[in-house]
């Protein structure tokens, strides 16, 4: 549980493209992340405290809408040094990157910001009536765009509409689809389908109680569905595993490792946020913890074994962002003064903790 000092981050790599992780809806850093050693402090810099931490192509981006107009602010993520900062004013709602663009909206406009020319396009619109549209994925070329009237989900490539079909009301954010190995997953909340991501073919659909979830995530051959209770899916036949009903609180988007899925509820009754942990094949919780009473919304994710979470600690002043294994002690605790909800941006060796004001980096290597 010691905590280090003077941490370097050597390798800036990695992908954290939404506010919630990978596009595979995991929250899970892949080979060769580990978390299990020692965490140093490698820089820390004050940034606005709204908005969301996303790395992809080398670069932290921190969106920024506390300001009118809303920025996209560009750091290093080796030395936090600031690379540019920009006005996006056009931006309306959360930012995702795919490998060399970020993404956004404008109602019902698709927004491409270019951070080499710092430039915006707006290859695609819908005829907007009522809700706004959302960016869901990227995949390559493709960018996933929901909206209309009646509502679809698009494949779009270089402006155009490749393919589209369509969806209900549900599909509110990228949460309700995750991407892996060429097909697309798409809950929106009334039904779960596999969509293939080169054509729109729809492989399978499932509908009914089994199968309602507002967030998905894939592993191999499972999908979990979490917003309304947890469930497992078997991703190739969208037939039903396993399922267990609500924990106390609603859950969030649950955190996918090799074995095990982490599934957090938000704070209901003034019990406090809890963290569910499933085997992958039971429906039976192998753990459960309690988080904080006081903070509900902080992040979970993993690096496919360690569940590493934030909070605030009971009858006090001071935060934490700590490590551990289901049912074992703690692998390492960093302790920090503030109350403050934690929003985590993982890399391949380097965890950014962003709370209140302060971005953070923390070496893993």
């Amino acid at each position: 549980m010691n905590v280090g000092t003077d941490g370097t981050i050597t390798d800036p790599g990695g992908y954290w493209p939404t506010p919630t992780g990978p596009y595979d809806g995991t929250r899970s850093v892949r080979d060769p992340a580990r978390f299990d050693t020692t965490p140093r402090p490698a820089w820390r810099r004050e940034v606005p405290d709204r908005g969301d931490v996303l790395l992809a192509g080398g670069r932290l981006y921190v969106t920024d809408d506390s300001y009118d107009p809303e920025q996209i602010v560009a750091l290093d993520p080796t030395d936090g040094r600031l690379l540019w900062e920009t006005p996006t004013p056009e931006f309306e709602a959360e930012v995702i990157a795919g490998p060399d663009r970020l993404y956004a909206v404008d109602a019902a406009t698709m927004l491409v910001f270019d951070p080499e020319t710092r430039t915006t396009a707006r290859p695609f619109s819908f005829e907007w009536k009522y809700d706004p549209a959302v960016i869901v994925a990227v995949d390559g070329d493709q960018v996933f765009f929901a909206g209309g009237d009646p509502r679809r989900l698009h494949a779009v490539v270089d402006g155009s509409s490749q393919w589209s079909v369509p969806i209900s009301q549900g599909l509110k954010n990228n949460t309700g689809a995750a991407i892996s190995d060429g097909v697309m997953y798409v809950t929106d909340y009334k039904r779960l389908r596999a969509i293939a991501v080169d054509t729109g073919e729809v492989l399978w659909e499932q509908s009914g109680s089994s199968f309602r979830g507002r967030h998905v995530s894939v592993q191999g051959d499972r999908l979990f569905l979490s917003g309304n209770g947890v469930a497992a899916v078997d991703a190739t036949t969208g037939e039903p595993r396993w399922r267990h009903p609500a924990p106390p609180g609603r859950t969030v988007r649950a955190a996918v490792g090799r074995r095990q899925v982490f599934v957090r509820t938000q704070t209901v009754d003034g019990t406090g946020s809890r963290l569910f942990t499933y085997d992958h094949t039971d429906s039976t919780p192998i753990a459960c913890g309690q988080l904080s009473p006081f903070v509900n919304n902080s992040d979970v994710v993993t690096d496919g074994d360690l569940q590493v979470t934030g909070g605030v600690i009971k009858n006090s002043d001071k935060m934490f962002v700590q490590a551990r294994r289901p049912g074992e002690p703690l692998v390492w605790r960093i302790v920090r003064d503030g109350r403050y909800p934690v929003r985590l941006c993982a890399g391949r060796d380097a965890l950014f903790l962003r709370y209140g004001s302060t971005l953070e980096a923390i070496s893993l290597s």
